[in-house]
This record gives structure tokens, sequence and C-alpha cells, in this order.
């Protein structure tokens, strides 16, 4: 997109250090909290270790989103059953990394890949409940409750994923 290395450094960096270095409601409350999504991704940013510099942070939120292509993967691997080869199944799941607004979000850390990660992770425990052969009640209750918390998370660190929030409920 461009503009990661602005958005971030003028932007993101002076939110995340607004809730790093108060108290939720104060950072909630604070005129300085300039961001017009939710603040789940700053939230996590407070309790993520290394939140000390920009670089540690930028560090951190570059592994974490590569691991979204193979939860990608696995995803699309429970969903498939055996229908596509895996060969496939792999190379759809890293066409994510064609994408320059996926990687720039990678580099210049912002709320959507944390976004992608959750609605991921919500598909691939629907997908499990869906195909669960038991009738443990337990397991019903357990994989639903996680696929509808795991979708309020997506909403909740981006409005855009409220379609999965209704689409899951």
């Amino acid at each position: 997109a461009g503009g990661g290395k602005i958005d971030y450094i003028d932007h993101e960096w002076g939110t995340i250090q607004l809730f790093i270095q108060n108290d939720l409601k104060t950072a909630l409350s604070s005129i300085l909290y300039e961001s017009s999504r939710t603040p789940l991704f700053y939230i996590i940013n407070k309790f993520i270790p290394f939140n000390n510099s920009i670089e540690n942070l930028r560090l951190f939120w570059f592994v974490f989103s590569i691991t979204i292509p193979f939860l990608f993967y696995y995803t699309l691997k429970f969903l498939n059953s055996k229908k596509l080869d895996e060969i496939y199944i792999l190379l759809f799941s890293f066409i994510i990394l064609l994408s320059p607004y996926f990687r720039t979000n990678a580099y210049w850390p912002s709320s959507e890949n944390l976004q992608i990660f959750f609605v991921i992770l919500s598909i691939l425990f629907y997908i499990i409940l869906v195909n669960k052969k038991s009738n443990s009640k337990f397991e019903l209750y357990f994989f639903s409750s996680l696929c509808i918390f795991l979708a309020y998370c997506a909403f909740y660190t981006d409005q855009k994923a409220f379609f999965l929030v209704v689409l899951i409920y």
C-alpha cells in the first residue's frame, strides 16, 4: 500500500505507546487515542514482552504474520477432506504472501493481520465443529464457544469482521 511506514511510525507507534504507558481506561479515554479501529490490537501490544522498541515490536508482528499462511494451510486441509492434492492446498495457502497489503502489514504492523489471524482461526474451529462426529455436549459447547469468541476477537480487532460474527453466530 506504500503508507505502512508512515502509518506505523506517525500513528500506530504513538497509540501503542499510549496503551503501554497507561492503564486501559486512561488509554481508551485519552484524546491521544487516534485510531478509527477498535483497540484489541493495542491492548495485545501492551502485553507483548518485547514492546520496548519499534524494532522489537515489528519483529514480533513479522514472525506472527508468518504463522498466518501455515494456519490457513491447516484450515484448508480440514475443509478440503482429501479432494485436492496437498501441494495445491499448500500453494493456495501461501497465495496470501502475494498480497502487498498483507506483506506491508507484516513488515509495518497494523491490526489487519491480527484480524486475518482471528478470522482464519475462527473458521478452522467452525470447520472442526461442523465435522465433529461426536455427540458430546461438552465438545459442542466448547467448539461453538471458541468459534464465537474468536469471531468476536476478529471483530474487536477490526470492524470489517462483523460479517464473520453474524455468519458463525
